[in-house]
């Protein structure tokens, strides 16, 4: 049985998985409004390294080669994306385990987000089939990783430059207003994670990996909840220490509870306890997503303060009032 990668959270380790040589994209479609055709287009268009896409119904997929199944791939894969129907994911983790395959981005959905029993017992599947297999999984239901320095993306114009800032997102869209809309500001990006559902790879698992990383320098994150309370306060005190932590927290209102409940399966918390553990770790709570970028952008091209006389200027009376 391959090594189980999950009970390793060494950061190095997971900076392996990140930047993979080969990626096959399961579910390579030659339909313009799928999933598998946008991640086709960035594979083609951004990805340095070698790309294969699986696809058993049609030869090829924007003039590429398809293959029937993971398994036909004549090559090693280290980083697989998964664009097919939830159902069909456990026989994918089975082909990945043949292959060597160490890690899987789970673009697919329908799982514990829905409410449903049945999605929610199809995920701890996935989650127990991927741990016996020792393969690491993001997601489900997310965008999965934006990292620059290999060309692995997963929205459109995203910068080819890579920069200090990194990004930890539950909400994929989001994610991708994020990259977008920093970027028009200056701001350049080391690794941005979408990570969905959060079953494996974890937010504290992230905050770690970003925490060691060492061309982050300042770390921005979007949550709605958490699975593991101890273990992401342990996980954002020691980073706090080190790197800023700029953090929006989501679902803080009635029914922004249900909403984060249906959008990633996330319990949102109450809005003042969240608040306390956030001042509490170091991080910087932040309200909306202007301020987000806001905070991003002091931290990236301002030098720090070294003191507490800080003096602030106001361009007129009622802008400054406000």
């Amino acid at each position: 049985m391959a090594e189980d990668l999950r009970e390793s959270t060494d950061p190095q380790l997971l900076d392996e998985l990140f930047n993979p040589k080969r990626v096959a994209l399961v579910g390579a479609s030659p339909h313009p409004y799928s999933g598998g055709y946008a991640y086709a287009v960035h594979l083609l268009q951004d990805f340095k390294g070698k790309f294969f896409f699986v696809n058993p119904k049609v030869e090829e997929v924007l003039g590429v080669r398809t293959y029937p199944s993971l398994l036909d791939i004549p090559e090693e894969v280290d980083y697989v994306i998964c664009c097919i129907s939830s159902e069909k994911v456990p026989s994918l983790l089975e082909d990945c385990g043949r292959k060597g395959v160490k890690i899987i981005h789970l673009f697919t959905a329908r799982m514990s987000e829905t409410g449903r029993e049945e999605g929610e017992r199809l995920e701890r599947e996935i989650v127990e089939k991927a741990r016996k297999l020792g393969i690491r999984l993001l997601g489900p239901n997310c965008m999965g990783l934006y990292n620059p320095e290999v060309g692995l993306t997963y929205g459109y114009h995203f910068p080819d430059e890579p920069g200090p800032v990194g990004g930890i997102f539950q909400s994929g869209g989001l994610s991708t207003d994020f990259i977008h809309y920093g970027a028009l500001r200056g701001l350049r990006f080391s690794r941005v994670v979408s990570y969905g559902n959060g079953r494996d790879l974890d937010e504290a698992e992230l905050l770690r990996y970003f925490c060691w990383h060492p061309s982050t320098k300042v770390i921005a994150m979007y949550l709605e909840g958490v699975r593991d309370g101890r273990k992401f306060v342990g996980a954002l005190r020691e980073t706090a220490e080190k790197k800023p932590v700029v953090v929006l927290k989501g679902g803080k209102g009635r029914t922004g509870v249900r909403a984060a409940r249906s959008h990633t399966a996330s319990v949102a918390g109450r809005e003042e306890v969240w608040s306390a553990i956030l001042r509490a770790s170091g991080a910087v709570e932040v309200n909306t997503f202007e301020e987000l970028l806001d905070q991003l952008v002091a931290f990236a091209f301002l030098p720090p303060s070294v003191g507490r006389r800080v003096a602030v200027l106001g361009g007129g009376g009622g802008k400054s009032v406000l």
